[in-house]
């Protein structure tokens, strides 16, 4: 017996935690567009982390979630992989920390991770996972059964999950639609680099549960997050700075998104003018993609006249941005 459960490839690529949300709701017809009016705010902390601030995989209408402990599950099945497979018949997402040294999809780096299962195949026993494989991006490969049983061995406490599973099935009951009066706010939100209202969407709100203690790292917002690029450029004497590729592939993932958002607006009449927006953000996302290639460039080389090349670049992109996205929020037709 086999069951696939349905995935995607999306532009959400830089971190699991978004990567695996947009990857299990980004071909639903139904959500889709609601999901459109996600990953548009942006949050930064202690000047180096850069993130979606309005999406949290552990707060999404569009998903039911259940929590198991692990020990509990252990008390009731032999092995976790017949309660993973029984999960997954029923319509579930496994999502759990895995140790990724037990898992030859993951190379020879050895640390506690979070993983997506989707899929199992008993004929050739492996389950179908998703993670970042092999030091590369976000993808999908294949765990046998005893790797996956060996990897969640151990108790991990990893991160969000303690020692959890995490299981997340699609809500067929909810309706969903495409909100240019959310998309609006958004962007003005981006823009005047504020904290997203709706507090439903906000990330930032778990943050003291997430680190066990209260925050007193000053965040920023929106289009303050450039300042992360910059500091990434000018300090390029920090090593752990100069081999975070992660923030740069957020910046071009940011541009993607947004162009394909404008496509969509164009498509289905919710934005005057769209040739012209399409045309101008392209040119915007072209550039952040290139500044994506040229660090890579730099990682490899080292040559300091390349930040010089990808800071004079990232000036450009905000100010055509800013411009861009200032005149387009006013040509976005909310309907009342």
């Amino acid at each position: 017996m086999k069951k696939i459960l349905s995935i995607a490839r999306t532009p959400i690529t830089t971190y699991p935690h978004t990567a695996n949300i947009a990857a299990i709701l980004w071909d639903n017809a139904r959500i889709y567009p609601w999901l459109l009016g996600r990953f548009i705010n942006l949050y930064g902390l202690n000047n180096e982390d850069m993130d979606y601030e309005d999406c949290w995989i552990l707060d999404c209408p569009a998903i039911q979630y259940k929590r198991i402990d692990k020990r509990e599950i252990r008390r009731s099945w032999k092995k976790i992989g017949t309660f993973i497979k029984k999960s997954i018949d029923e319509e579930y997402y496994i999502y759990l920390p895995v140790d990724t040294g037990m898992i030859t999809a993951y190379g020879e780096r050895q640390h506690p991770h979070d993983m997506l299962i989707f899929g199992y195949d008993d004929e050739r026993k492996i389950f179908h996972i998703a993670d970042f494989f092999q030091g590369k991006r976000y993808g999908f490969s294949t765990a046998s059964y005893t790797e996956v049983e060996n990897a969640l061995q151990q108790s991990l406490n990893y991160w969000i999950f303690n020692d959890d599973i995490i299981l997340m099935k699609v809500n067929q009951d909810a309706v969903f639609s495409f909100e240019p009066s959310s998309v609006c706010e958004s962007i003005r939100e981006y823009l005047d680099a504020s904290k997203t209202k709706t507090d439903l969407y906000s990330r930032v709100k778990y943050f003291p549960s997430l680190f066990n203690k209260g925050v007193p790292e000053k965040f920023i917002y929106g289009m303050d997050c450039y300042k992360i690029i910059y500091n990434y450029l000018l300090n390029n004497d920090n090593f752990e700075l100069q081999h975070n590729i992660q923030v740069f592939h957020l910046f071009s993932e940011h541009k993607e998104v947004m162009y394909e958002r404008i496509n969509y607006m164009g498509e289905n009449r919710y934005l005057k003018n769209y040739d012209y927006y399409c045309k101008k953000y392209k040119n915007i996302f072209d550039k952040a993609r290139l500044c994506q290639t040229y660090y890579i460039k730099f990682i490899i080389t080292e040559k300091p006249e390349i930040l010089k090349r990808i800071y004079k670049i990232v000036k450009v992109i905000e100010s055509e941005e800013r411009s861009v996205l200032e005149e387009m929020v006013n040509d976005i037709i909310v309907i009342q």
